[in-house]
């Protein structure tokens, strides 16, 4: 039942959503792209939301735009929580970092090898913790690593 639920709702987000997208002009796409890359919300999040949705992560990207542009950006955490809920979730390739970072991240939290700090870092990012991950990083540089 609860999972009938939870689908029905995620398929009227995305309906509702979709056809705001089906009238949109080229011009406002780009529109709500930027509203996207000035919002916080990164690839992870959209890589969240476009496999919940069944849809690409640029227009996941579009999507989060949108409902920032139509003043429902509130509803984004709640719909990044269901996508985590049904099992979604980022890859390190997802996160954005780089191998150094992940070497700096490794010897800060005392892993045994960067691919341990990677996974860590997806995971961070997949739970919308990506102030952990900045904060570490930002703690790492200052002691040298």
């Amino acid at each position: 039942m609860h999972a009938r639920l939870f689908k029905r709702f995620a398929a009227v987000l995305m309906v509702s959503s979709s056809l705001t997208l089906v009238g949109l002009e080229p011009a406002q796409a780009a529109s709500d792209w930027d509203l996207y890359a000035g919002s916080g919300y990164v690839y992870c999040d959209a890589k969240l939301i476009a496999d919940l949705w069944g849809i690409e992560v640029d227009a996941a990207k579009v999507q989060i735009g949108q409902k920032i542009r139509n003043g429902i950006g509130g509803n984004i955490p709640s719909i990044l929580r269901q996508s985590r809920r049904a099992g979604n979730a980022c890859e390190w390739e997802d996160t954005g970092y780089s191998y150094e970072d992940a070497e700096k991240l490794a010897q800060l939290w005392a892993t045994d090898t960067p691919y341990d700090a990677k996974l860590k870092v997806a995971q961070y990012l997949t739970n919308g913790q990506r102030y952990v991950v900045e904060r570490a990083l930002r703690a790492a540089t200052q002691s040298g690593y």
